[in-house]
């Protein structure tokens, strides 16, 4: 699907209520030197913007927040990864996408979405 007038998108505000914002960068993008942020608009919507900091040994890291907080986000977001786990894996046969199964045509699987 690359009509953006088809596609149901999810806004900047929601990722970050479900946590997904804060995972995405302490799981894969923070190891790899680079940011997931909120760039605000205070006359329009929120965006996001990846910020380049392969230049920083080590990688980044989440700071100025509560541990607790931070704690109880990546739970969330593990539960949510559970809940959908099960149906992922009864549909395809796996939970993260095998890169060998890119490419394969539009409908391989009953009823998926296709997203290209």
């Amino acid at each position: 699907m690359s009509n953006p007038e088809q596609m149901k998108l999810i806004s900047v505000e929601a990722l970050r209520q479900l946590g997904l914002i804060q995972e995405m960068n302490r799981r894969l993008l923070h190891p790899l030197g680079i940011a997931l942020t909120i760039v605000m608009n205070p006359g329009g919507p929120n965006q996001l913007a990846f910020v380049d900091h392969r230049d920083v040994q080590g990688g980044v890291r989440i700071g100025g927040q509560d541990p607790v907080t931070a704690q109880e986000i990546a739970v969330a977001v593990d539960d949510l990864l559970i809940d959908r786990s099960g149906i992922r894996n009864a549909k395809y046969g796996w939970v993260i996408q095998p890169p060998s199964t890119v490419g394969r045509p539009a409908g391989a699987y009953p009823g998926e979405l296709d997203c290209t």
